[in-house]
Parts: C-alpha cells; structure tokens; sequence
C-alpha cells in the first residue's frame, strides 16, 4: 500500500496521540491503526480513499496483551486487508504501552513485525518484587527498535528508586534499556532523547487521572512543536530514514546501534 507498503500499530496511547501521529503516519502513505483497535486510516489513493480515520470494532481486548490475534484479527476485515502489506507492522506506545511493545518485539510472536517504538518507557525490574538492583529484562529485539526520552521526564526520574537504592542522578532506566535490554546490534535501533520534553509531551491533552502527571514540573500541554517532532523520528523510523531527522534542533541526543 503507498509509498513502502507499511502498516502501523500503537498502543496504549490517548485519543489526540492517535490523531496526531495517525495524521503523520497518513501522510506519509502508512495505514496506522491504534493500540484500541477501534481507530484506523486508509492513505490517499488507496481505492480512491481519502486520508480519514474511522470506526473498527474488532472484538478484541487491548492489544497489549494479544499482538497476534490483533494482527490476524485485521488481516481477516476486508474493508482494509487488500489495502495493507501485513508482511510490514510496526508495534510501538507510550509509557507502559511503550514497554508492552518492546517486550513483544519477536516477529515470531507477530506476523510481519518489522520494528517496535516506544516513547518513556523502560523494562527494568522493581526491587520491590524480589529482583536485584539494576536488573533489566531482555527485550527480545528481533526486530529495530526505536526508543523515546524527554529529557526533563519527571515520572522516569521518581521512579528510579525502584531499580537502584542510591539517588545517582545518572542513573536512567530508559538509556539502561538500551544499553543493557536491548541486544541487536545491526545499526537499525536509536535511543534519541528530545530535548524540553518530559513523560506527558506526547499526550494532548493530559490525562491527570493516569495518577502520575503531578510527577511533572510543567507538563507543557501546548508544546505542539515538541509533539510534532516526536511524530516526525516515529515517522523517520518507520521510513527508514530516522539518521537524517535526528539532526533536528529539538533532538538532545541520540544512539545507535
């Protein structure tokens, strides 16, 4: 389908992130379907469609929990089927939806997963359920993967108490997932941290109740531009070119591996 074939999956993610990264996906010829598995878009030219969004009941809980059958699920619904190269699904989310995708990077587990994103999210292991200090979980990593940080993330930096006893101020649960969590090394997988961006950037509007937005000191609701780039690196990314876009200006800094 469009330019690349590409199919895009998210998880965990409020409704005006999907828009907007549902918006930035079209555009680019994607065919984006939320993390819900109730929202999706055809690009333009797709049987004569308009980039639009609508309405899909799949009967299925989150996806978080069942990838495959979400994937399969879509395969099966032949108002978007024809259209889409399932041989190309990108899994990503935020926060916990963020670690939701990066643990079900195993295309063996999901059929035509080609890259997983995730934005403030980690797979470090609490203290509190008997691990030892700095234990991270292995992301299965058969696929790229592209992982997300602001760089003044309030709720990353409380919870840090959780992985290590001490207050080391260096001590980052998301950059320790890639260095530690992550094992490809085919210079196909990013850390890039966004520079003015903290754990609720992403969302327009915060959600307050998620119980973790007063970990913030300025969750900075407006910063459309900051929110734009986030779309723009998913984007990259997913096109294969995200070496070019982190040299945007907003970009702090950024790995690869």
């Amino acid at each position: 389908m469009g330019r690349g074939g590409g199919s895009g999956l998210e998880s965990s993610t409020a409704a005006s992130q999907r828009n907007l990264y549902g918006a930035s996906l079209l555009s680019s010829q994607f065919c984006f379907v939320d993390g819900v598995g109730r929202r999706s878009g055809m690009p333009q030219g797709e049987s004569g469609s308009k980039s639009s969004t609508s309405e899909l009941r799949l009967g299925l809980p989150r996806p978080g929990w069942f990838c495959s059958a979400f994937v399969e699920k879509l395969g099966g619904l032949e108002t978007i089927a024809p259209h889409v190269d399932f041989d190309r699904v990108w899994l990503g989310g935020h926060s916990a939806g963020g670690t939701v995708a990066l643990h079900n990077s195993n295309p063996a587990w999901i059929s035509g997963l080609s890259g997983v994103f995730a934005y403030g999210a980690h797979t470090m292991m609490s203290t509190s359920l008997g691990h030892g200090e700095v234990t991270v979980a292995q992301v299965p990593s058969g696929v790229p993967i592209l992982l997300l940080a602001g760089a003044e993330d309030g709720v990353i930096a409380a919870s840090r108490d959780r992985y290590r006893f001490d207050k080391d101020d260096g001590h980052d649960p998301v950059a320790r997932t890639f260095s530690d969590g992550v094992t490809r090394n085919e210079g196909d997988s990013f850390l890039v941290v966004v520079r003015d961006a903290n754990h609720f950037t992403i969302c327009d509007p915060i959600d307050e109740t998620s119980g973790r937005s007063f970990l913030e000191s300025d969750l900075r609701a407006d910063d459309a531009a900051t929110r734009g780039l986030l779309a723009d690196l998913v984007v990259a990314f997913i096109d294969g070119r995200l070496t070019d876009a982190v040299q945007a200006d907003g970009v702090a800094t950024w790995e690869k591996r």
